[in-house]
């Protein structure tokens, strides 16, 4: 998360963390929400992108982070919806 922009990152920690929803983190911000729906998408984009950059290590059929974290069986099976709205 510390190498997002800082913008992003803070739209995704109030998204993620804080569960504000669109309109509360567009009226925060002072951005639109459309501007704020796209930093989120952008900002667990990347997050994915740099989780699945990470070493794994295979568990039977899955995979799991070398500490444990993220047992999946592909990226495949994080939703489009899960990253876009």
């Amino acid at each position: 998360m510390e190498q997002l922009p800082p913008m992003d990152r803070r739209a995704v920690e109030m998204a993620v963390f804080l569960e504000y929803t669109g309109e509360e983190i567009a009226g925060d911000l002072n951005q639109p929400l459309g501007t704020v729906k796209s930093r989120i998408r952008r900002g667990l984009i990347r997050c994915t992108i740099r989780i699945w950059q990470q070493p794994r290590v295979k568990v039977g059929g899955s995979y799991a982070m070398g500490d444990g974290r993220v047992v999946v069986e592909s990226i495949d099976e994080i939703a489009e919806d899960d990253i876009t709205d």
